[in-house]
C-alpha cells in the first residue's frame, strides 16, 4: 500500500471515528441533560412527548447527584479519548516526539484551564461562571478543535523546519 493511500485511509478512518464518537457524545448529554431536567421537575417523558432511545434508558433510574457524576466521568473520559486520538494522529503523521509533548501538553494545560476557572468560580461563590468558563474549555477538549489547529502548525513547522535544513 503505497504512503499516500495509508494517508488517506487513515485521515478517512479518523474523520469517520471523530463524526460517530462526537455525534453519540451528544446524544448522551443531551439525554443526560435531560433526565436531570425531568427529575428536577417531577416530569415524565409523556410532558413533552420525550423519547428516550433504548440504550438510554439506563438514566432514568439515576437521581440527579448521579447523573452529574456521571457527566462527569463521561467528561474525562471523552477529554481523554479526544486526546489520545490527536496524539496517534500527530505521531502517525509526523512520528516527532516534540510534537507529541506539545499535544499532551496543550490538553494538559486546557484541561488545568478548565480546572482553574470551576475552582475559581466555587471559591468566589461564582459557581454558574466559573463551570461555564471550564465547560467551554473541556467543550474544546471533547472535539477535534485542538487537532484541527495543531494538524496545520505542525505541518507548516515541519515545512519550515525542512526548507532551513
Amino acid at each position: 500500500m503505497s504512503p499516500k493511500l495509508k494517508n488517506i485511509l487513515f485521515g478517512t478512518g479518523l474523520l469517520v471515528l471523530l463524526i460517530v464518537v462526537g455525534y453519540y457524545r451528544e446524544i448522551f448529554f443531551v439525554h443526560v441533560n435531560m433526565q436531570v431536567y425531568m427529575n428536577y421537575y417531577h416530569e415524565t417523558d409523556g410532558t413533552y412527548n420525550y423519547h428516550f432511545p433504548e440504550w438510554l434508558l439506563f438514566l432514568k433510574q439515576y437521581s440527579n447527584t448521579e447523573l452529574f457524576r456521571i457527566k462527569w466521568i463521561m467528561t474525562v473520559l471523552v477529554f481523554f479519548f479526544y486526546m489520545a486520538v490527536c496524539l496517534l494522529t500527530v505521531w502517525f503523521y509526523f512520528r516527532k516526539k516534540q510534537y507529541s509533548l506539545i499535544t499532551i501538553g496543550i490538553h494538559g494545560l486546557l484541561f488545568m484551564v478548565a480546572g482553574i476557572f470551576y475552582t475559581i468560580g466555587k471559591i468566589t461563590g461564582k459557581s454558574l461562571e466559573g463551570y461555564t468558563l471550564a465547560r467551554e474549555f473541556m467543550g474544546i477538549l471533547q472535539s477535534p478543535l485542538v487537532l484541527m489547529i495543531l494538524l496545520p502548525t505542525f505541518i507548516i513547522s515541519s515545512k519550515n523546519n525542512n526548507s532551513e535544513s
